[in-house]
């Protein structure tokens, strides 16, 4: 893993170095001619300011087409995942802070999954952030016949947090961050390795990236436009009552193997609502080691703690 990013950051250090010397020799020739320098083109006046915190590039085109298909082609399928995003949406937008990073990443996870805990690809990507069990593991998950944290909303999104933190440390730009989640981070650097640039639009305009992630950052500015609009455009309210029994949730930290059935007796809470609130929990029987606490969610207003 180390040695992985070592040579990643190698590879990133050697491409900025070539571009920055390009742009040295280009500036001189620039002065030679006697060009000016030019400045940064003023903001147009039909455009709009928003309250995004993350600005990306993408083919209008695109973004044309996904801003259709969500609206017409896949709207009951759309809706449904507006809702469940609803859900989490204070959860996730408050762990991307925590870490610093934008809070709009929350989009990602509603094309990864439509924020359905249970969802399961075709290619073995568990839980809201679509996860195989390799980067699973990498980022801290875990993940045996006893538990699944891919599928827990709060464990998941953490570990979803530090993995988008490394892509935005390797690549240096969100497009491309959002290319390797896509893709996976090896195609997106033999793209720029083939291509000779780590401009997002221009490894597109050369047809370098796959088709999906050519389509994928497109697809999530078309969900946020639209996110955004729910009430106007789905005519959907606040779901205040079902997003504030997780985002509200109380964490507890077990050492030591439990029933399920007896935990839920022993803390008053209903097994159905303990396992909505711990969706990783797999079996009946929960087995924990004291090197590896588990940590379970309860409602905010559980009466009985126990210490386990």
């Amino acid at each position: 893993m180390k040695i992985t990013r070592l040579i990643l950051f190698c590879l990133i250090i050697s491409q900025v170095s070539c571009t920055f010397v390009r742009m040295i020799e280009n500036n001189k020739v620039s002065k030679a001619n006697g060009h000016k320098k030019l400045r940064s083109k003023p903001r147009r006046k039909h455009q709009k300011r928003t309250n995004y915190d993350l600005t990306l590039k993408y083919k209008p085109s695109l973004y044309n087409f996904w801003i259709d298909y969500f609206t017409r082609r896949d709207r009951p399928r759309f809706i449904r995942h507006i809702k469940n995003g609803m859900k989490f949406k204070d959860i996730v937008t408050k762990l991307f802070i925590k870490h610093g990073l934008p809070k709009d990443l929350f989009y990602v996870g509603l094309i990864e999954s439509g924020f359905n805990t249970k969802t399961r690809s075709r290619a073995k990507a568990t839980g809201p952030w679509q996860f195989i069990k390799g980067t699973a593991t990498r980022y801290g998950l875990r993940v045996d016949s006893y538990v699944d944290e891919r599928y827990n909303i709060h464990k998941s999104t953490e570990a979803a947090a530090r993995y988008l933190k490394d892509l935005y440390n390797i690549f240096g730009s969100w497009e491309l961050a959002l290319c390797g989640y896509n893709a996976g981070e090896y195609k997106v650097i033999n793209a720029i390795r083939r291509g000779n640039s780590r401009n997002y639009l221009e490894l597109v305009k050369r047809k370098l990236l796959p088709k999906e992630t050519v389509y994928y950052i497109s697809k999530v500015v078309a969900a946020r436009e639209l996110y955004n609009k729910k009430s106007t455009l789905f005519l959907l309210n606040d779901l205040k009552k079902s997003r504030n029994l997780y985002s509200s949730a109380t964490q507890l930290s077990v050492k030591k193997s439990f029933n399920r059935v007896k935990f839920s007796k022993k803390v008053g809470v209903q097994e159905s609502l303990l396992k909505r609130l711990n969706p990783d929990w797999k079996k009946e029987w929960i087995k924990v080691s004291q090197r590896r606490p588990l940590k379970i969610y309860l409602p905010k207003k559980t009466i009985n703690k126990p210490k386990i």
